[in-house]
């Protein structure tokens, strides 16, 4: 049984490595994960610091590094849902009618839950 306290994943590693492994596993989970990027992504202090660890480990401008890490935009989440929302459309079988009523009160629940 593994003890989640006193197990490692990085021996052997610099401690430059260990923080480097460390920060890009979060800022691509960031920009994978729409709910971990609305919460850690743009406008936060944990964005920052990341962002600024990275550009320093990488030695590019904090700048460039922000917005090549931006996690996904809205409008790529929106897109993302509306295929989900399709795909799961196409296996329920309904009338055309039902269907396009279906999928407008999803999009309206998607962007209700944006919206705050």
């Amino acid at each position: 049984m593994s003890d989640m306290f006193s197990d490692t994943q990085m021996d052997g590693l610099s401690n430059e490595d260990k923080a480097k492994r460390a920060i890009e596993h979060v800022l691509r989970i960031m920009n994978e994960n729409h709910e971990v990027g609305y919460h850690l992504g743009l406008g936060t202090q944990s964005f920052a610091l990341l962002t600024e660890a990275a550009a320093a480990l990488w030695g590019e401008p904090v700048d460039q590094v922000r917005h090549k890490l931006a996690p996904r935009s809205v409008e790529r989440a929106a897109t993302e849902l509306i295929h989900e929302i399709d795909a799961y459309l196409a296996t329920v079988p309904f009338n055309d009618i039902t269907g396009c009523r279906v999928k407008e009160i999803l999009a309206n629940k998607w962007r209700e839950k944006e919206a705050t």
